[in-house]
């Protein structure tokens, strides 16, 4: 599993988005973000169209998106430790079997390279080039370059790599 994650550290792209299998309270979620390199799955999740590359790391599987489709719109959708991936123009579909019940919808709309990524337990301290939006039941907005979003449901994003 090192040799793994070494590997993806040595190419400085990859950003984890993980999760623990009880998602109780969110309910919807939009999030403008920056250049996204890399979209981390659950496990045992299917997929099918353009999609270069899938790995695991742990309890969770990586999928890596062709070049020429970034800077397109993600959607994910977390789902009581499901998840259903698509991107825009179904590029990209990756669906799994989905509970009705904790429905959490992410967007991603991927504009500029993140400058800083990195997680605190259940603080999420994010630092951009420019202001994002956030909506978690009521929007927020990131002030500057530096805020701390407090979050109720146990959503983890991890970066292996220092910089992008």
């Amino acid at each position: 599993m090192n040799q793994i994650v070494n590997k993806y550290i040595k190419e400085l792209d990859s950003i984890y988005i993980k999760y623990e299998k009880t998602i109780t309270r969110l309910t919807n979620m939009e999030i403008d973000i920056l250049t996204i390199r890399s979209i981390k799955l659950k496990k045992e999740d299917i997929y099918i169209g353009n999609i270069s590359e899938i790995y695991e790391i742990g309890n969770t599987i990586g999928v890596k998106v062709k070049k020429q489709f970034l800077g397109k719109t993600i959607k994910a959708i977390l789902n009581h430790g499901f998840i259903s991936f698509k991107l825009k123009k179904n590029l990209i579909e990756v669906n799994k079997r989905i509970k009705p019940k904790y429905k959490c919808e992410i967007k991603l709309n991927i504009k500029e390279k993140i400058e800083q990524f990195k997680i605190k337990t259940r603080l999420i301290v994010l630092r951009f080039k420019k202001e994002i939006k956030i909506k978690l039941g009521v929007k927020f907005k990131i002030k500057n370059e530096l805020e701390i979003i407090r979050r109720k449901v146990s959503l983890q994003v991890k970066e292996l790599s220092k910089r992008l």
